[in-house]
């Protein structure tokens, strides 16, 4: 696991090197000596320079951006299947977080790890996903390929969310347009659509079902969406009224 905030995820009380040597210790039973030596190589794995020396280091001795790869180096020290990263370059410049995000796709590709990746910004996701799914009130909304969300999104709740990011080609009198309302109480969520309440579209949905009926995600692969729009009229609500904002 990759935390969003290194400096409060790794203990100030104890170097760089023996956090990551005791993480792998405890899961293969390696003496000090074979910890120490794995923190070295990870430490050099992500890209630390000096790492025998910089082993010995504590927490806040390192920048902001070399925390953050020694958090990675003690996530990956045990050679995971599964790698979840929560907001890992929120804390970081985007500088930095280019080369963080770098480093993970790096990683990914030499490694063989499968990576979660757990954001706000539609940039990372952009740049770093082959999937995505896409979360609303702690519930699945929206899935398919990075292409297919960010190019052809199908569920008003997504539409709410390209519509309100600023683009750097577009016109600069033009306000941005959040989504209207605030998210729920998830200890007294509405009935039927969780995004009911601030859907513009649920006019359009016959019978009143969305503020009856809760819609779910197909379990099937492929792009999909919990909404009761019908396909057609996603895709026409979408080229005609959203994807003009868009630009």
């Amino acid at each position: 696991m990759i935390f969003q905030d290194p400096l409060t995820a790794l203990s100030p009380y104890y170097t760089i090197g023996r956090q990551i040597g005791e993480t792998y210790s405890k899961h293969t039973g390696a003496s000090k000596k074979e910890a120490r030596d794995r923190a070295v190589e990870m430490l050099t794995r992500v890209g630390i320079p000096q790492p025998s020396l910089r082993v010995d280091d504590y927490p806040h001795q390192f920048s902001g951006g070399m925390r953050q790869r020694a958090m990675i180096a003690m996530s990956l020290v045990c050679d995971p299947d599964l790698l979840i990263a929560d907001e890992p370059t929120t804390a970081l410049d985007v500088t930095v977080q280019a080369q963080i995000l770098d480093l993970l796709k790096d990683l990914q590709q030499e490694l063989g790890t499968a990576i979660i990746m757990i954001t706000h910004d539609l940039g990372v996701i952009a740049r770093t996903a082959h999937d995505v799914m896409v979360m609303y009130a702690g519930r699945a909304v929206e899935r398919g390929t990075v292409r297919e969300v960010l190019k052809a999104p199908q569920h008003p709740y997504t539409w709410g969310l390209l519509s309100s990011m600023p683009s750097l080609g577009g016109p600069l009198d033009v306000p941005l347009r959040p989504v209207r309302g605030t998210p729920p109480s998830l200890i007294n969520m509405p009935k039927g659509c969780p995004f009911n309440p601030r859907c513009d579209h649920q006019e359009q949905v016959l019978g009143g079902k969305c503020s009856t009926e809760r819609p779910l995600l197909a379990p099937a692969t492929g792009h999909a969406t919990a909404c009761h729009l019908t396909l057609d009229r996603q895709q026409d609500i979408f080229i005609n009224q959203i994807q003009p904002r868009l630009g």
